[in-house]
């Protein structure tokens, strides 16, 4: 398995069979919230530079992990996988609704979804009640995990 930091929330993941990206910000603004949020460090991937995609995994709505310039730059069918928060949060599913994203799908907290036969997503919830999300993906027998701004406690 092939891990790549892009900048920032970013991460693209190339493994044996499967290629995905976690977050992405790579096109579009260098910055967001009247210049408090940087896209840093400089990205090192462009939208060209990819290979096909197989899924995103979105941790929650915040232009830095959620960039529409990305997003629009990538197939309207693509499965986005995101968390299904608590007290009927939609507000990341129906943003990539009015995207046009076609194939969206929301996994209960903790619930374990098979990508493919060597691949499969949990994904979990911050434990501070905050509307944010961090995953694990298994693959070939190594488990990754993607935390972005989501705090859990130990």
């Amino acid at each position: 398995m092939k891990i790549m930091y892009p900048g920032h929330a970013n991460l693209f993941v190339q493994g044996n069979g499967v290629n995905f990206l976690c977050d992405p910000w790579l096109e579009g603004r260098q910055y967001i919230n009247n210049a408090s949020v940087w896209l840093y460090p400089p990205v090192r991937l462009k939208m060209a530079d990819l290979p096909k995609l197989d899924f995103i995994y979105i941790s929650h709505e915040h232009d830095d992990h959620f960039s529409v310039d990305t997003l629009n730059q990538l197939p309207q069918d693509l499965p986005i996988y995101v968390l299904k928060f608590r007290e009927r949060n939609r507000i990341l599913y129906d943003r990539l609704l009015n995207l046009g994203k076609t194939n969206v799908i929301m996994l209960e907290p903790w619930e374990t979804r098979e990508i493919n036969s060597n691949t499969k997503i949990t994904i979990f919830p911050s434990d501070h009640g905050w509307v944010d999300s961090s995953c694990c993906i298994e693959h070939d027998g190594a488990t990754l995990y993607h935390g972005n701004d989501n705090n859990i406690d130990v």
